[in-house]
This record gives C-alpha cells, sequence and structure tokens, in this order.
C-alpha cells in the first residue's frame, strides 16, 4: 500500500504556495486579508482604507441601519444559525416569511431562498435540466454554473464570453439534438 505523504507534496498546492509567497513579497498578495470593518465601498486592512471592489454586497445592504436592526432582534429570538440544512431542521418561520414576501414581490406562485449564489445557481441547474437537455453556458461563467452543469448530466457548451455570434452560432449547430436548451449567463461577472 503506498504511504500518503501529505498534500504539501501536491504539485498544484506547491504551485499555489509558490505563486502565494511572490505576491505576499510584492505585496499583492489579497487571500484572506483580514478586513477590519464591515464590507462597503472601502474597508481597512492593516489600519489603511482601501477600496473595495470584491464585495457581495451589490446593493450596499450589508450596513444598512435597517437591516441591522432587524439583525439584531432575529439574533434575540434565533441565535446566530438554525441549526441544521433546511432540508431537515434548519428551516425557520423566517424563511418562510421571506418567501412569501419574495413571491408576493415578483407576482409569483412561489419563491425559495438558498444560503448563497453559488448554492442558488448550482441546485437550479442540477435540478431542472437533465440528460436530454443542452446548457450552454459563456465562457467566462462563474463556477457555481460550471458544477451545476456537470451535476445536472446534460450536455453544456460553452460560446465566447458576451459574443452573441458565437452564441448563435453555438445554437444553430445544436439546438435540434436536444429536448431543451438553456442559456445560462452571469448577471455579474466576478
Amino acid at each position: 500500500m503506498k504511504k500518503i505523504t501529505g498534500i504539501t507534496n501536491n504539485k498544484k498546492i506547491k504551485e499555489f504556495f509558490k505563486m502565494f509567497k511572490y505576491l505576499s513579497k510584492l505585496g499583492l498578495n489579497s487571500y484572506m486579508l483580514p478586513i477590519q470593518n464591515a464590507a462597503s465601498s472601502s474597508v481597512l486592512v492593516d489600519g489603511q482604507e482601501l477600496l473595495m471592489l470584491g464585495s457581495y454586497s451589490y446593493l450596499g445592504l450589508i450596513t444598512h441601519p435597517e437591516i441591522i436592526k432587524v439583525a439584531h432582534e432575529a439574533l434575540e429570538k434565533y441565535g446566530v444559525g438554525a441549526g441544521g440544512v433546511r432540508l431537515l431542521t434548519g428551516t425557520t418561520d423566517l424563511h418562510h416569511t421571506l418567501e412569501r414576501k419574495i413571491a408576493k414581490f415578483k407576482r409569483t406562485e412561489d419563491a425559495m431562498v438558498l444560503s448563497s449564489g453559488y448554492v442558488t445557481n448550482m441546485t437550479i441547474i442540477s435540478t431542472l435540466f437533465g440528460k436530454d437537455d443542452l446548457i450552454v453556458i459563456d465562457k467566462y461563467d462563474h463556477q457555481s454554473i460550471y458544477d451545476g452543469c456537470i451535476l445536472s448530466k446534460a450536455d453544456w457548451k460553452r460560446f465566447n464570453h458576451n459574443d452573441m455570434s458565437d452564441l448563435a452560432r453555438v445554437l444553430e449547430e445544436n439546438s435540434e439534438s436536444y429536448k431543451r436548451v438553456i442559456v445560462v449567463v452571469d448577471g455579474v461577472y466576478s
């Protein structure tokens, strides 16, 4: 039986740490930097104010006073977590209330709230599409979209980033071979 010596002997990990050390030496390493305030358009890192270009707070709601107020109220009532995954023991009445409000706002029968954009993309794609379908994706789509395609067991093809003529070519060459065809693109490319 082969002895496992640890992950540090892995070629990809060695390459990553080489790059990590190089960027650190240049002062350009952005991995795992501890931010010392709430994420907004600017953040504090090592006491220095920096422009934030990587936050998921697209609408700036992380620091909105009303959001903070209701979050405090929810913490008092529910604690810091649901205690389980949604499917089993982690669904609260807050989830159902939010889903009903979203459905009403969107004028649809129902809505579903998931824990992240990654989980949402992966879940929707892998649930709604299968082996008889084709998913056409932008070359620069997020990894969550790729993972959803893989889990769906559907065929998937890429088109060049934001290239509508290449998208048309992929659709023209492939559409008739599948039961259903969907085009999936990011709303905000990361």
